[in-house]
């Protein structure tokens, strides 16, 4: 059997596709499961959050977002959303059951003809390439300011975090996480020793650097246009 979606003990409920019987098993989502899907976001791992402790970070999200009107609402779409997807889940199943190669039919005879007429339509006027700004916004600041990068920091307040540093991370601390959250996350799995600083926005500073980058980048393509 291979997991398609697998997930921690807690879990937010897992599907696998089982190669044997050539069909989609589905492992319906626990109250347990549906109560922590809210959290996914806040909780999943980003580039420097590498050997966080995840049980422990999961374990305050869980409790510190508990029976907040954010997660009250999140709660009831997961419990819908999830009724979708078994929902959805059964239909599949009962079309393996009367086909067993209906997936290669589709690909061949609609999606594949549908891509190849795509392509031949396509004009090659451009080429898009993508530059990543890693943890821009709080790098806009370190970089005027590089005693910030010496704590835990990040763009945001208590409502709402937009970035954070590298350290930061390493306890957890991400972009769309509630910033009282994330000072719990710090104080806590550093016993104490170390605080979140967070710092105000300033969009002139981001786009100041913005326009640095493309400059930079226009150095090789003087036709650049950035989306």
């Amino acid at each position: 059997m291979m997991l398609a979606n697998d997930q921690d003990e807690e879990g937010l409920g897992s599907t696998a596709y089982n190669a044997e019987a050539g069909r989609v098993d589905v492992r319906f989502a626990d109250s347990i499961s549906l109560k922590t899907t809210a959290l996914v976001i806040a909780a999943s791992d980003k580039a420097g959050m590498k050997g966080a402790p995840r049980d422990r970070i999961n374990e305050i999200i869980a409790r510190e977002s508990k029976g907040s009107l954010f997660m009250q609402r999140a709660h009831h779409l997961a419990e819908k959303d999830g009724e979708k997807i078994q929902s959805l889940l059964q239909r599949l199943n009962e079309k393996d059951d009367q086909s067993d190669n209906w997936r290669v039919s589709m690909c061949e005879d609609t999606i594949d003809p549908q891509l190849e007429r795509y392509r031949s339509q396509r004009k090659k006027v451009s080429t898009r390439v993508v530059v990543d700004l890693d943890s821009f916004f709080i790098s806009c600041h370190i970089l005027d300011n590089p005693e910030l990068d010496e704590s835990p920091c990040c763009v945001g307040g208590p409502k709402m975090i937009s970035t954070s540093n590298y350290k930061a991370r390493r306890y957890g601390v991400r972009a769309a996480m509630p910033g009282f959250i994330g000072q719990v996350l710090v104080k806590e799995l550093s016993g104490g020793s170390e605080c979140l600083t967070f710092v105000k926005s300033d969009f002139k500073l981001y786009h100041s650097k913005s326009a640095e980058v493309k400059a930079i980048l226009q150095e090789y393509d003087k036709t650049l246009k950035m989306c």
